[in-house]
């Protein structure tokens, strides 16, 4: 037999024993005890050298359309995957990530990060922004130069519930508080704590009854202040905003430094929208039987800009 005819033999003979699909046997429990190195399932042990080839991962909806990938979603062809051993994106999905040396990249994604990013950085910082202005804002209209806040003069706190006043008010109302003038502050904070005593005690208030107060020192005191309705003239408590001269002023006229700080707390009402723009002034005695704000100083209030004759 010569030998082409003997390696026929062995191909065919090969051929004949060619065994058949065999099924798998199924293995529901396994015990392994006193072992090492042990593997269930398949194992691929590779004797040589290994190459392994850059693939890319594509958009699966679409791939599945083209018939052109396995489950995962990797490319079936070679040639989508590397072409002359360069990667390339997928001409299909220009969101296609992609592996180099190790690392996945996203092309569109990352620029969609970075715009989201950047969206997040402006968003923080206008919020800083406003939590920085508002409350500033917001302290400049609560304290003002040349007016002296409640705990400054040491004001006791409200009796009872204050009642908020609607602003911007119509009306602003001169009176004065018929004690003694005061010329220096320690003067004036006496007087202050004494009336808010005694319209408390005597009057049942639950706190002081004007809005503000101004002193001949040259210096306006918080009363109720711009936001809560006063106790000064009965019928026109919540509609105006009621000032008082500290001191009589029947017969002398009050330093013009006073008059000067009332009208500055007017101009401030105005600027900070608390008084109406069009708002009417008026001495309490033309709206009640009283002498305030007295004689004297009501002969120089008619002259002010905004008084009125009639309400």
């Amino acid at each position: 037999m010569s030998l082409d005819q003997h390696h026929e033999n062995l191909v065919n003979n090969n051929k004949s024993h060619k065994p058949c699909h065999l099924k798998q046997p199924e293995v529901n429990n396994a015990y392994v005890d006193n072992s090492n190195e042990v593997y269930f399932g398949h194992r691929n042990i590779f004797q040589g050298p290994v190459t392994i080839e850059t693939v890319i991962f594509k958009d699966v909806k679409e791939n599945l359309d083209k018939g052109n990938t396995t489950d995962g979603g990797i490319a079936k062809n070679p040639d989508e995957s590397t072409r002359n051993g360069k990667e390339e994106y997928s001409k299909y999905n220009p969101n296609t990530p992609f592996i180099v040396n190790g690392f996945l990249w996203i092309k569109e994604n990352a620029k969609n990060h970075m715009k989201i990013t950047t969206v997040i950085i402006i968003v923080v910082i206008c919020i800083l922004a406003i939590a920085i202005i508002v409350p500033t804002v917001l302290l400049s209209r609560k304290k003002s130069s040349f007016i002296l806040s409640r705990s400054d003069w040491g004001a006791l706190d409200p009796s009872g519930v204050t009642t908020p006043l609607p602003t911007p008010v119509n009306y602003v109302i001169i009176h004065h508080t018929a004690t003694e003038n005061c010329t220096n502050q320690d003067q004036c904070i006496k007087n202050l704590q004494y009336i808010q005593k005694f319209h408390m005690e005597s009057r049942d208030f639950y706190d002081i009854g004007y809005n503000f107060l101004v002193g001949g020192d040259g210096q306006a005191y918080e009363g109720r202040g711009w936001t809560v309705e006063g106790a000064h003239l009965f019928g026109y408590n919540s509609k105006s905003i009621g000032i008082a001269f500290v001191g009589t002023f029947n017969d002398i006229m009050p330093p013009k430094r006073q008059i000067e700080v009332c009208q500055k707390v007017i101009k401030q009402g105005l600027d900070w929208s608390y008084i109406d723009k069009d708002y009417k002034l008026l001495a309490a005695r033309q709206l009640a039987g009283t002498e305030s704000p007295g004689a004297a100083l009501y002969a120089d209030v008619k002259t002010w800009p905004h008084w009125v004759k009639e309400p």
